[in-house]
């Protein structure tokens, strides 16, 4: 078994485990395991009878459905999956999960679980009945009494909700004990070397040994050497040793103490060689861990020390949880509901809430922020939206009464001291005057239940922000919460100018709501996943997130809550899988280490300013308790300077928190700065007079917004296909280097006369035609999202304004016709009157010719010399791989930024 093989084996060890080797591991995954699909017989299955293409989704930790071939129809649904195993193991659960979304009709009934040896009569061991139908995206576990077997077989059955979908599975996992695993390998002739996790999530306190079990399990009896080598958050060597031990055949744990660790974060790699029985056994295993000073305290001290800083708790458990208290990350955002209830009893139930809560706040250590957000089947308004579809309980109006009292009833079961609620997350769907609605209605419920309620909405689109204010949605509102993510989720926060972001959206809901409200950041964070079109590396993801947040406390942020505690880390190319601070076998970070380090430096500081020490340098000054902090650091690249601090000796302390003092000779410090925050303890107070105004210009890689040339027509053209018209007009490659252009990419012509807006569209793609949406939610398919402005402004960054348009333009649909709609906020849906169109799909893309009528766009004048904004986005949506987005200027936030738009000159 591969060295790789046996890490993958390691997930998610209990906070309760020892030395005993009893943590819990994924079985269905080791090596000659044997894996089936079975018909109502006993017979095998073809894996594509449940569109398994390779037969290894279900296993393989694929974000890929596999589902019932009876998926939607109205008819009983089955699905059977048996594992062979090589030994007799001792299963303790079944563990599964599902697709992402919001489709509460994808589920089952009842799941039944047959362990044995006799594959043909396999006796029943658990049936689990799911009596509530709940919001998908939840894991599941179905827990075991003792049973063995070789065979274990698992039967989904939907019998009694046939108008519900079957559940569409994925990452099915059989768990028993690392020593099944054990017997498993050393019956093939393997030697396992594994690193047993300690909670909480291999932290350790700062100042005391830390110890890591080295767990080898020998198929024979030996001598064994044993080398380990501890790499720091640098990639430097911290520790190295080497030891010679007896291995008796079995398991055999050697503890590994390592003492006197800097804080920071650390790589253990460890290697042994086994001489046993005329054979040489290799193996290899390595583990992260961290080292930091632990700051537990109980909500109330978190408050008075001014804490701002804390995590996004999704994917959480007990043990990460436990981890984020013990660095003194107190603030936690989480979601107080569970989907909506569809089933007979259309009430909602409060048990789940009240155990979750229960779960989070027992200890009495977190400053809770709570989403208010979806609502149960009989609150649902009917009369008002017709028959429920979609996601109703995320983009329609409650009844105000049933709603009303729903929450009151939900709130009334929070902890008094929990009082910090956030209304709706994202609110995509919704118009602005009806988001304004069910946002008001709830914060008359909360504050009736609970009137010291800190209460305030998530708003999703900044073009919301105006429009929800003009509705009266944020007038009894304590505060805001947003999520300034890079629009890319791969530029820096510089480049990404995610604080001149935060400073316009403040300033805009002063001018139009009449006064500040505070804002709370509930999600920011930059992804790792290995490919796809966005890829972070691990000091990315951690340099990017310490200065966001520096930004962030600099502006006032009153509680920070990145995105977030762990993800599920299955599919290495899909960005939603890897913002996690924790990975998947709750091993850390360095993320987790350079902010925890952040939050203990800055927590408690009053902000200074900026200092200005040249251009692509961040300069930040703080001061706690009459002494100061200088924080300094680069976009990026290196750069060396010389700093008068104004003191005789100063502390040092590195992104992950290791110290050090240092003389300071004529007043002259030499640093080398890089994209690794420092912080400069003690520095005087004479470096207040380099302070500059926050707003000025250090950064040189930011955006600039392009300019492109559009070309007159002499008289009105054919709208017909026919190209050559089109010869001597400029071309707009759009094309992305992470896809290739045979997959996706296209040519875009822009022209004009005095009543139009010429376009021409060559679109490549090699699965043309791929649309099953309506209306405004084409660009989830084959689209051309086009963004035009006949007014444009160079605000930065430019929040969409009512003269900033949106338009999709979608060559098929799922009627089967084209579309052409707006796409923005301010006219969502609706259809763009009088435009011509022409539309054509080839065996490798697609063809477009648009004529879209001037008069459409207010302000709009098509004579030479005008300058327009224009730019474009390709949606390309293949049968197998999925969406992706690619964009004319390369960046990922033109549906909510007008100043990145090019800007057109028409000739």
């Amino acid at each position: 078994m591969s060295v790789r093989t046996i890490l993958i084996l390691l997930v998610m060890l209990a906070a309760s485990v020892g030395f005993a080797g009893n943590e819990q591991v994924n079985l269905a995954i080791a090596k000659d395991v044997k894996f089936s699909y079975l018909d109502n017989d006993g017979n095998e299955l073809g894996a594509k009878y449940f569109n398994d293409t390779t037969g290894k989704m279900l296993i393989g930790g694929m974000d890929t459905e596999v589902v019932s071939s009876k998926y939607s129809s109205n008819e009983k649904k089955r699905m059977a999956v048996r594992f062979e195993f090589p030994v007799e193991i001792h299963p303790s659960s079944i563990d599964f999960n599902w697709m992402w979304g919001h489709n509460e009709m994808q589920w089952f009934d009842r799941a039944e679980v047959f362990v044995g040896n006799k594959a043909g009569n396999l006796p029943l061991v658990k049936t689990f009945n799911n009596r509530r139908i709940k919001q998908n995206s939840i894991p599941i576990s179905i827990k075991l009494p003792p049973c063995k077997g070789r065979y274990v077989e698992i039967v989904f059955s939907q019998d009694a909700n046939v108008k519900y979908f079957m559940m569409s599975f994925s990452c099915l996992r059989i768990m028993a004990t690392a020593s099944d695993l054990a017997q498993m390998n050393a019956s093939s002739g393997d030697m396992l070397l594994s690193l047993v996790r300690q909670a909480p999530c291999n932290l350790f306190e700062y100042g005391k040994p830390a110890t890591m079990p080295l767990e080898l399990t020998a198929p024979k009896s030996g001598r064994a050497t044993l080398k380990y080598t501890l790499r720091n958050y640098f990639g430097d060597i911290a520790e190295q040793q080497e030891s010679s031990v007896t291995c008796k055949a079995g398991k055999n744990i050697f503890p590994i103490t390592m003492e006197g660790l800097e804080t920071g974060y650390y790589v253990l790699e460890v290697a042994a060689e086994l001489n046993a029985a005329k054979r040489i056994y290799k193996a290899e295993c390595q583990a992260s861990m961290g080292v930091a000073g632990f700051r537990v305290r109980n909500m109330a001290e978190a408050l008075a020390a001014d804490c701002r800083f804390g995590i996004q708790g999704g994917f959480g458990c007990p043990e990460s949880n436990d981890a984020m208290v013990k660095l003194g990350l107190n603030w936690q955002r989480s979601f107080v509901q569970f989907g909506p209830n569809v089933g007979k009893n259309p009430a909602q139930p409060f048990e789940d809430s009240d155990n979750f809560i229960k779960a989070l706040v027992q200890d009495g250590s977190r400053i809770m922020m709570l989403e208010i957000k979806t609502f149960p089947a009989d609150c649902y308004d009917v009369k008002r939206f017709g028959p429920m579809k979609g996601d109703w309980f995320i983009n329609t109006v409650p009844v105000k009464a049933k709603y009303l009292e729903y929450i009151k009833k939900l709130v009334s079961r929070i902890p008094k001291e929990q009082k910090f609620f956030e209304i709706w997350n994202e609110p995509w769907d919704i118009n602005p005057a009806e988001f304004a609605e069910t946002a008001k209605m709830t914060e008359q419920a909360i504050r009736q239940a609970r009137p010291d309620a800190i209460i305030g909405p998530n708003l999703g689109p900044i073009a919301n922000l105006v429009k929800i204010i003009e509705y009266g949605g944020l007038d009894k509102m304590d505060m805001i919460t947003i999520h300034p993510y890079a629009p890319d989720f791969k530029s820096s926060p510089e480049k990404a100018e995610i604080r001149q972001w935060v400073k316009a959206f403040k300033a805009t809901v002063k001018k139009n709501l009449r006064r500040e409200l505070d804002l709370y950041v509930t999600e920011i964070g930059w992804p790792t996943p290995k490919g796809g079109p966005i890829v972070n590396t691990e000091q990315e993801q951690a340099q990017y997130t310490v200065r966001a947040c520096l930004e962030l406390y600099a502006e006032g942020i009153k509680g920070i809550m990145p995105y977030c505690l762990g993800q599920p880390e299955t599919d290495p190319n899909e960005k939603e899988h890897f913002f996690g601070f924790v990975r998947k076998n709750l091993e850390p970070k360095p993320v987790l280490l350079a902010y925890a380090n952040l939050a203990c430096m800055i927590e408690g500081s009053k902000y200074l300013g900026d200092l200005w020490l040249g251009p692509d340098i961040g300069a930040m000054l703080f001061c706690r308790n009459g002494i100061n902090t200088l924080v300094v650091y680069t976009p990026g690249k290196p750069q060396k300077i010389l700093l008068r601090p104004d003191a005789a000796a100063v502390t040092i302390t590195d992104i992950m928190g290791a110290r050090q003092t240092v003389s300071v000779k004529n007043n002259r410090l030499s640093l080398t700065l890089t994209g690794d925050p420092l912080y400069i303890v003690g520095v005087g107070d004479k470096l207040k007079a380099l302070i500059t105004d926050s707003t000025r210009q250090r950064w040189t890689d930011v955006y600039k917004r392009e300019m492109r040339p559009a070309m007159p027509f002499t008289s009105p053209p054919q709208i017909d296909g026919d190209f050559s018209k089109w010869r001597n007009f400029p071309k707009v490659r759009i094309v992305d280097t992470a896809v290739s252009e045979k997959d996706a990419s296209a040519t875009l012509q822009i022209g004009y006369d005095r009543n139009f807006l010429y376009l021409a569209l060559q679109v490549t793609d090699d699965d043309p035609g791929v649309n099953d949406r309506e209306g405004a939610h084409v660009w989830d398919g084959d689209c051309l999202e086009l963004f035009f402005s006949p007014l444009p402004e160079n605000a930065i960054p430019g929040f969409l304004k009512e003269n900033d348009y949106q338009l999709l333009i979608a060559p098929t649909s799922k009627s089967g016709n084209p579309v052409v709609v707006f796409g923005d906020v301010y006219r969502r849906g609706q259809e763009v009157k009088g435009v011509k169109t022409f539309f054509k799909k080839r065996p490798d893309g697609w063809d477009a010719e648009i004529a879209l009528p001037l008069s459409a766009f207010a302000g709009a004048v098509g004579e030479k010399g005008r300058k327009w904004a224009l730019e474009a986005s390709l949606d390309d949506a293949d049968k197998k791989r999925g969406r992706v987005q690619i964009n004319s200027n390369g960046r990922g936030d033109n549906w909510s930024n007008s100043s990145v738009w090019s800007l057109l000159e028409l000739k």
